[in-house]
């Protein structure tokens, strides 16, 4: 039993010495609102893990609009500089505790400011009192929508809300007596699309052969515009030819004229020599060259009609009677 309470005690030095030596840290924290539910020992968490707990809960004597609370946290937490606090609750109606959110990595660890020996937290509004604070403007927001709901049934409405559900009972009693027809028309329009839909597709086959065909009409009109092209282009290249033979042509007569009218330049005395003298004999030498050619036109052709008669003469003729 001695051992047993000697243990025990050991245990409790021990566990003594370890909150003796464990650093602590001291933060304020100053609310604007209220800190219902805060007391000493109350919890804190850094984003949702207990790491400390309230020492102090009081009205700051600098401003009595504000509650001062110090917060003892161990100095290995990393408090940052843009750490902030709000008081929470544990559910609706649960236990107060203090929370704190934020902290970045790269942030600077929080430290008292020159001349205050605790570092302050900034604080925020709770979640609750984020509510209560929007209450007002939701309860007109509310209030709006029910006056607005009593004008939209108001006498008028509701008469002619009551109008249009007649209309709609007399409707759907039209549509119910007339469910037949409907029934027609609902065939004849699937009929009618299943018509339009192989029409499509029969003009699309269709579309398709004229496409096929013009295709190759116009590889047609290609090849044969090419050809017209080369035989427009050789017949351009005869026609070059051509006419420039025909100048070549023209030059040698107009050369040829240039030596005849030489010639006739030099012979002048002998051409009218012979204009006066030599063209009567020579007329009286055609006439009779010509009338040669008729007498020798004659002869051949009674040669040719019978060469015997013309060598032998005529033997047919009897003797004659005296």
């Amino acid at each position: 039993m001695l051992a047993l309470v000697a243990r025990l005690f050991g245990f409790v030095v021990w566990l003594g010495r370890f909150e003796v030596n464990r650093e602590l840290a001291f933060f304020y924290v100053y609310l604007q609102g209220s800190a219902t539910g805060l007391q000493d020992g109350s919890q804190v968490r850094y984003r949702g893990v207990p790491v400390g707990r309230v020492i102090d809960v009081r009205i700051n004597p600098a401003n009595v609009e504000q509650v001062r609370l110090m917060l003892e946290i161990p100095r290995d937490v990393p408090i940052k500089i843009d750490t902030v606090a709000s008081v929470e609750f544990q559910g609706i109606t649960g236990v107060a505790y203090v929370q704190l959110v934020g902290g970045t990595q790269a942030a600077a660890p929080m430290e008292p400011k020159e001349g205050e020996r605790y570092a302050t937290i900034p604080a925020r509004a709770s979640r609750l009192e984020q509510v209560f604070e929007q209450a007002p403007e939701l309860l007109g927001t509310v209030t709006t929508m029910m006056m607005q709901a009593n004008e939209l049934l108001g006498p008028d409405n509701r008469r002619q809300l009551g109008e249009m559900l007649v209309n709609l009972n007399r409707i759907s009693g039209a549509i119910a007596n007339r469910a037949d027809d409907i029934d027609r028309l609902i065939g004849d329009t699937g009929r009618m699309a299943r018509d339009l839909s192989s029409t499509a597709q029969t003009l699309d086959r269709q579309i398709g052969v004229l496409t096929e065909e013009t295709a190759s009409t116009l590889v047609v009109v290609r090849g044969t515009a090419s050809a017209l092209d080369d035989q427009v282009t050789q017949l351009g290249r005869e026609v070059t030819r051509s006419l420039r033979e025909l100048v070549r042509t023209v030059e040698s007569f107009g050369k040829a004229a240039d030596n005849v009218g030489a010639i006739a330049g030099d012979n002048r005395d002998a051409f009218r020599e012979f204009a006066n003298n030599g063209l009567y004999q020579f007329t009286q030498f055609v006439t009779e060259a010509r009338e040669l050619i008729s007498g020798l036109s004659r002869v051949s052709t009674e040669l040719e009609r019978d060469p015997r008669r013309f060598l032998l003469g005529d033997h047919t003729r009897g003797v004659e009677a005296r």
